[in-house]
């Protein structure tokens, strides 16, 4: 009898272990960390800004900050449930009511998939960090990103929500230097009119 109370109760103390550990674990909520080698959103402190090269100090073409916060977070994690835990990161700008959102996600080789009406003379550097147009299997998988992301921030078109997918492999990510669009770009000014 005695016995059977032990492993009871031994059962009971595993069950409620990996319970704990599958409710602590990182979830990708505030506070949880971007992958590594990627700018994260930090406060700015007074006079930082030139420390944080020229777009920080009003230059036109700002530096994309990964972030699990917010819709970001929201995002990342609806992403991250197609391609692994881990293997996605977003970086998200507002612009006037819209919102752009950079999905970097980890795979073969480097690939761009733009929304409608955005080219890469909008983005500084995808070109010359080796970004190319994905072949057929790639775009079939930055379609479903894209519409995941789309589902999980609300997109809305008409409001100026825009969605930009990258694929990279990971161990490569810490050397991407990914800029949002400059401010005086075309694209930019007709996302922020709402399209």
């Amino acid at each position: 009898m005695t016995r059977r109370v032990t492993n009871v109760a031994l059962a009971v103390l595993l069950a409620g272990v990996v319970t704990a550990t599958w409710f602590l674990r990182p979830s990708g909520k505030a506070g949880a960390e971007a992958p590594v080698g990627l700018p994260v959103r930090r406060a700015v402190a007074q006079g930082d800004a030139a420390s944080q090269g020229p777009a920080a100090a009003g230059g036109s073409a700002p530096l994309m900050e990964f972030t699990r916060d917010g819709i970001a977070g929201m995002i990342t994690e609806a992403v991250e449930r197609v391609v692994r835990p881990g293997r996605a990161c977003v970086a998200l700008r507002q612009l006037g009511d819209g919102r752009w959102a950079c999905i970097l996600a980890d795979g073969p080789g480097r690939y761009y998939d733009l929304d409608a009406g955005l080219s890469t003379d909008d983005f500084p550097g995808l070109d010359a960090q080796g970004f190319a147009p994905p072949p057929a299997p790639i775009t079939r998988t930055t379609s479903i990103y894209r519409s995941v992301a789309k589902r999980a921030m609300s997109f809305d078109v008409g409001r100026g929500d825009r969605v930009i997918v990258l694929v990279c492999p990971r161990e490569q990510w810490p050397g991407l230097e990914l800029r949002w669009p400059p401010a005086e770009s075309r694209s930019v000014e007709q996302g922020s009119d709402g399209g």
